[in-house]
């Protein structure tokens, strides 16, 4: 990622860092500190987007067609949103 303050490029994480504590007093403030907070796990585990192409190549490469693929997908997505409802 580039830096605009430090004019260099730099890996994310640390400038997630950067921008956390740059945010945090407004986060505090306005009740999202949590949610900013949260970023960091994104950063390790990867994104929904993510997830969803691991399992779509672990369907293709276990011999599911593109839609067989495409139907995992869909039932992680279904499990994730009702998670906890």
């Amino acid at each position: 990622m580039i830096d605009l303050a430090k004019g260099k490029l730099g890996p994310f994480p640390n400038l997630l860092e950067e921008i956390i504590e740059l945010v945090s007093e407004d986060a505090k403030a306005l009740g999202c500190w949590k949610e900013v907070l949260h970023t960091r796990k994104i950063i390790q585990q990867g994104t929904s987007a993510d997830r969803q192409s691991q399992i779509h190549e672990a369907a293709v490469a276990n011999g599911a067609t593109k839609k067989e693929a495409l139907d995992e997908v869909v039932k992680f997505l279904i499990e994730e949103t009702t998670r906890g409802v």
